[in-house]
């Protein structure tokens, strides 16, 4: 068991779950949850706890591998949260959208970009294709809040595809490891169903908790 960095909250890593990385850490401390709340893809469900912290939320915490449910489910219990549902499910099956179209005020989603959440080639393939957040617009209510972190590569492919899916970019944040490097990150809020004019945040830098990913590991864990 392990500690989330900067804060005293628990959190369960195991072999077969993508560890929550300095992507998560970033992303959590940008988003603004509010209303309902979905971690789509939600890993160690890192972002599902954080966000469940804010008065008045209900999180539903989505992943497709049943080993992480049962670490999420842990970290749950440990931390004493009720707010927070996991659900086992994979996004790109049919039933799913119907089954939340239009159901979450805030979407907050750190995607499988690379090699993780999804297997080799095919996560690259899906993400780049844009079913992700597709299903994350679709998910969403008019009006809602969508909150990601991309590489910044990604980033002219993103914001032709949110265009498509109704998602207007209110703020974008490049993210820094150190003074004088490039953004290896861009954070993005988006609102579906909304045109507002599109701001640059100040830069983000990643302080030690963000690059020191586990801190105080219990003994026995």
């Amino acid at each position: 068991m392990d500690y989330i960095p900067g804060s005293g909250e628990k959190i369960f890593q195991g072999e077969g779950v993508f560890p929550f990385s300095a992507d998560t850490l970033a992303l959590s401390a940008f988003a603004r949850p509010r209303g309902r709340v979905v971690d789509l893809g939600a890993g160690t469900g890192l972002l599902s706890i954080r966000a469940a912290q804010v008065p008045r939320v209900e999180v539903v915490a989505v992943e497709g591998n049943p080993r992480a449910q049962a670490l999420i489910e842990k970290s749950v219990a440990v931390n004493g949260m009720e707010n927070i549902t996991v659900v086992t499910a994979d996004i790109f099956q049919e039933d799913f959208v119907p089954r939340y179209r239009d159901h979450f005020d805030t979407v907050i989603t750190n995607p499988p970009y690379y090699q993780g959440s999804l297997q080799g080639a095919n996560a690259r393939a899906k993400h780049e294709n844009g079913p992700w957040f597709s299903v994350a617009s679709r998910i969403l209510k008019s009006r809602g809040h969508l909150y990601a972190i991309l590489p910044p590569r990604h980033l002219q492919w993103a914001m032709a595809l949110f265009a498509r899916e109704h998602l207007s970019i209110l703020e974008l944040q490049p993210v820094y490891k150190r003074p004088g490097e490039e953004a290896f990150r861009i954070l993005i809020h988006a609102r579906k169903n909304v045109g507002e004019n599109l701001k640059m945040l100040p830069a983000r830098y990643l302080d030690s908790g963000e690059e020191g990913l586990c801190k105080g590991r219990e003994k026995g864990e």
